[in-house]
């Protein structure tokens, strides 16, 4: 054992673990990004473009984002996965519904376009301040739900 203590081993464990998900997490996020015809290069930068995507590519960009917030979480599962389809597709929808039962037209801004690019910009500003450091995954992840909701009913 070279003098560490059974904790530090325990420690050493639970880093390993950690970082072979990170692995996994990566491994998925750059899988629904190419199904999404989104390179890791454009989705890493500003110069990607949220209103030249279809919907497919909405939704694949909001789950990227959410595994990235969410991964060691165990969001790696097959449930997780469902569940966070359903949350951004009931999302997506609820964004195309007015509020008014009398006025059926869609918002012109805030809109699931404006809702994934408010989204989007907010876990490139988490990646870019390092907010790894100061906040937990947990507060990181709750920022990117509140982006992906933030004008729900609002139009």
């Amino acid at each position: 054992y070279g003098g560490a203590s059974f904790a530090s081993c325990d420690n050493l464990g639970l880093e390993r673990q950690m970082t072979d998900k990170a692995f996994e997490v990566d491994g998925i996020a750059d899988r629904l990004l190419d199904e999404a015809s989104i390179s890791r290069n454009a989705y890493e930068s500003w110069e990607l473009n949220v209103a030249e995507l279809d919907t497919f590519a909405h939704h694949q960009l909001c789950k990227v984002i959410l595994l990235t917030y969410y991964g060691t979480y165990g969001a790696c599962s097959e449930q997780w996965g469902l569940y966070c389809n359903g949350f951004i597709e009931g999302v997506a929808l609820s964004y195309k519904k007015t509020g008014s039962p009398v006025d059926t037209r869609p918002a012109l801004y805030h809109n699931w376009v404006h809702a994934v690019d408010v989204t989007h910009t907010t876990a490139r500003i988490l990646a870019m301040v390092g907010t790894q450091h100061y906040l937990s995954m947990s507060e990181r992840f709750a920022l990117t739900v509140a982006a992906v909701c933030h004008d729900l009913g609002h139009w």
